[in-house]
């Protein structure tokens, strides 16, 4: 079973479940989770919300992720689940997902060095990282918007999270790919896979045109 799972935050909430819970019908698709920060963890079923004990600002998504990434792999409700499609609460799913292939790890790859200040004026004040580059090293990975993990890649990440520091890799992305990375895990490359079946409703905010990540949103989601 497929597991498509939407990582939002508690000030974003009521929309995103009103918009998700809308496209999922259209879909005719069951298997979905919408994740917010809370101060206690818990699962609504009948709501499709997974609350996770979190920092719910932007520094702390690496720790939602992986949390959320956890609560799955060990809970009965998605004992079932072989597959997790991670989406942004901006992503519109156009498309099942019906053939993932043999990889543990889809995306579409970044393999450059991309904006160290991409977080700029996404954190909270009281983070100081609003002035403070991004200063660890890269490995390839797959853009956030939109990735794919197996169970052997959720086990990994569960199991490995340890690995890295997720207070200092605040790009939850990256942190994912450095995790399997460490675990002998490697992404392949499904942009044709992810193109078709994802888009944006809104904007991407592109700070630098000449990265490959401002190459990609610009053609899937025809920014000018």
């Amino acid at each position: 079973m497929i597991l498509y799972c939407f990582i939002t935050h508690s000030l974003n909430l009521e929309k995103t479940v009103e918009r998700v819970s809308k496209m999922m019908i259209s879909l005719d698709v069951d298997n979905y989770v919408i994740v917010t920060g809370s101060d206690k963890t818990k699962y609504e079923p009948n709501r499709k919300i997974l609350f996770i004990d979190c920092n719910d600002k932007y520094e702390g998504l690496t720790e939602k992720v992986i949390k959320t990434f956890s609560f799955i792999a060990n809970s009965n409700h998605f004992d079932k689940v072989t597959h997790i499609v991670k989406l942004d609460d901006d992503i519109k799913v156009v498309n099942k997902i019906k053939n993932l292939g043999l990889s543990d790890y889809l995306g579409i790859i970044n393999a450059e060095e991309v904006n160290r200040e991409w977080h700029f004026g996404k954190c909270s004040e009281e983070s100081g990282l609003n002035s403070q580059p991004y200063s660890l090293p890269y490995n390839p990975y797959c853009i956030g918007y939109g990735y794919i993990l197996s169970r052997k890649a959720l086990n990994a990440i569960v199991r490995n999270y340890k690995t890295i520091d997720s207070q200092k890799e605040f790009y939850e992305d990256l942190a994912v790919g450095k995790i399997l990375y460490n675990s002998n895990i490697f992404p392949t490359n499904a942009k044709k896979l992810i193109l078709r079946t994802f888009k944006s409703d809104d904007h991407i905010n592109i700070q630098k045109p000449n990265n490959l990540i401002t190459r990609i949103f610009r053609k899937m989601f025809n920014n000018k």
